[in-house]
């Protein structure tokens, strides 16, 4: 038995889930996005600009062969990027009134552990991006564009 399982006095138990749960999710995430639209709206918003953003430094430096790797890219970092409407959905459902700037500055219950998440995020992304770098190559080579 690991470490864990004996701590806790046995093997962890895994939650069944049924098949409506998932919907139960997206409804409540629509819940969400109806009660604060500025909120849910303005980050989706910023994610738009910071991709405008990177794509437009990559065509300045001509290394526009990155932009699909950084876009797929983009998922390993979703869940560190959607940190502030975690935090509204949980203000939310314990009734607390949710402004925009409690979600933007989020004081979570263990930053030693998002810190390592991040950065476990970050590593993933940069060795997906050596990766696809890397078969880009492979397949049209690095000589001329």
């Amino acid at each position: 038995m690991t470490d864990i399982a004996q701590h806790h006095g046995g093997l962890p138990s895994v939650r069944k889930i049924s098949m409506t749960e998932p919907w139960q999710w997206l409804s409540k995430g629509w819940q969400d996005l109806r009660a604060c639209p500025g909120i849910s709206l303005g980050n989706g918003l910023l994610v738009l600009v910071l991709s405008y953003a990177l794509t437009a430094i990559l065509v300045y430096f001509d290394t526009l062969v990155l932009v699909i790797p950084l876009a797929a890219g983009f998922m390993l970092l979703g869940p560190f990027l959607a940190i502030g409407l975690y935090e509204a959905s949980r203000r939310r459902e314990q009734g607390k009134v949710v402004g925009s700037i409690d979600t933007f500055v989020v004081r979570p219950r263990s930053p030693l552990q998002l810190a390592y998440f991040g950065l476990a995020l970050g590593l993933l992304l940069m060795a997906w991006i050596y990766l696809a770098f890397f078969i880009f190559a492979l397949f049209y080579g690095i000589g001329d564009r």
